[in-house]
């Protein structure tokens, strides 16, 4: 239904059944808050926000509506159908194949995750809403490659400020270093190397769909901090503020060996598309990273992986390659004894 702007006293239900009142006159847009905070997509339109989680999810709270919707991202109330349901409540969705339409679009529920159409189809018109934060595209399924590592050394750089990453980094074994933040974990990587080449480089991290925490940025549970763990002082490092460390990173270019790869064994940084690109153009190497929950310990991601290879090709796969994994004692074991 076609809804006139200068209508008075226009009202529309929310989820709860009430009429609420809309604001009059219609919302004009507003500056960006600039705010990448845990890797929220954001909308505003005057004053009023929408997140979006993993780039095109939305988690429904009180009093929302998809005419709230429609109104922050188009500064009209017609859009509700560009909001979707997952076709397997519980499931990841990845593409166009994993939504359904919303039949009743006055019954949505608190909690409940619903999609942008839109953004998934990577057509995005928003018609003036601020966009912080940026698309993504989707990447062709194939086999995971069957990687052939070049001479020289693998390195395992990890942080361990939270029970978490201490729990992940019991597993770690060879040439490792721990970092606090970009500048710390630059340095103790050339350590690590000690004037090698580095065929194969493991950035052990907590992350999100945008970028990955080098230390500790405030973002973990404080009760799962350890009790001594020093003030947040890391770096999260995503695609908006990555010339701000391009210097720093840089001074690992000529130490990859040529045909290496770096694996970022974080949280959905998968999704960091522009992030992992800008990584595989300043290092000049292979990028591996995961779409989904990465455990160190379990050596898996429960989403699939995205490699960004040197040469440009771009694709995911549903398997990690397995010179990619960690070089722990338990991988050389199976290495040296395949009948284990």
């Amino acid at each position: 239904m076609f809804i006139i702007g200068f209508v008075r006293d226009m009202k529309f239900p929310d989820i709860s059944g009430r009429s609420v009142a809309l604001p009059r006159p219609w919302p004009k847009i507003s500056a960006p808050s600039n705010d990448y905070g845990m890797g929220e997509v954001r909308y505003q339109r005057n004053g009023q926000r929408l997140f979006f989680q993993n780039l095109y999810e939305i988690e429904v709270q009180p009093g929302d509506s998809l005419s709230k919707y429609s109104m922050i991202l188009y500064g009209n109330f017609n859009q509700i159908d560009a909001f979707a349901r997952p076709k397997q409540p519980g499931l990841a969705v990845y593409d166009l194949n994993d939504i359904k339409p919303i039949v009743n679009p006055n019954l949505i529920h608190v909690g409940e995750l619903l999609y942008h159409i839109p953004t998934i189809e990577e057509n995005n018109d928003t018609s003036g809403a601020v966009q912080i934060g940026a698309g993504y595209q989707d990447l062709n399924l194939r086999d995971a490659p069957n990687v052939a590592l070049p001479s020289g050394i693998e390195i395992i750089a990890y942080d361990n400020y939270d029970f978490s990453g201490a729990g992940e980094y019991w597993t770690t074994f060879g040439n490792t270093t721990k970092f606090t933040d970009v500048q710390s974990f630059v340095q103790g990587v050339l350590s690590a190397a000690s004037g090698q080449k580095i065929k194969l480089l493991h950035i052990q991290a907590h992350g999100d769909s945008s970028g990955i925490y080098f230390g500790d940025c405030g973002q973990s549970i404080p009760t799962y901090r350890y009790p001594w763990s020093a003030a947040p002082n890391g770096n999260y490092v995503h695609v908006g503020v990555f010339n701000n460390y391009r210097a720093e990173f840089a001074k690992l270019r000529p130490h990859f060996a040529d045909g290496a790869w770096v694996v970022f064994r974080s949280c959905k940084t998968g999704w960091a598309q522009g992030l992992l690109r800008e990584f595989r153009s300043l290092w000049g190497v292979n990028v591996l990273a995961g779409k989904g929950l990465w455990n160190n310990v379990s050596d898996s991601n429960d989403g699939d992986y995205v490699i960004y290879e040197k040469g440009g090709g771009e694709y995911r796969t549903t398997t990690l390659p397995w010179a990619l994994q960690h070089d722990t004692l338990r991988a050389k074991g199976w290495r040296d004894n395949p009948s284990w």
